[in-house]
């Protein structure tokens, strides 16, 4: 990864500050992991929000994540770990500073976030799945 200053373009020495979201206190609904960006491992946040529907089928919106893994995730928490309020709520789940999680060991991180926002509770601020 890169930066553009006035300077000119200069490397970044640790780019997974521009995927994360500073902050002081735990917050429900987000979880860190870490990814490949080809030979590079960066640490990446994962954000989701659960919110009560005002429509019969509710929204599923992902951004980042494919909406496939997302939907397969719900299901799993949902039959097995007994969320029964997942399947009549909307749910948004993304990812910050737009990185798009392809591989499967980001499941654990995105069904941590999903569960977190579901039952309101934060994980610890310091937790990387």
């Amino acid at each position: 990864c890169f930066e553009l200053h006035d300077e000119g373009i200069t490397g970044l020495a640790d780019p997974s500050g521009l995927f994360l979201t500073r902050r002081d206190v735990a917050v429900p609904g987000t979880c860190l992991t870490v990814t490949l960006e080809g030979k590079r491992p960066l640490v990446a946040e994962v954000q989701a929000l659960t919110v009560d529907s005002q429509i019969p089928s509710p929204r599923r919106t992902t951004s980042g994540l494919e909406t496939s893994r997302v939907s397969m995730m719900l299901a799993v928490l949902e039959q097995r770990g007994r969320i029964s309020a997942l399947g009549k709520r909307d749910i948004y789940s993304a990812t910050v500073g737009g990185v798009k999680l392809t591989e499967p060991a980001a499941d654990l991180a995105v069904a941590l976030a999903l569960a977190s926002a579901a039952s309101d509770t934060p994980l610890p601020k310091n937790l990387v799945a």
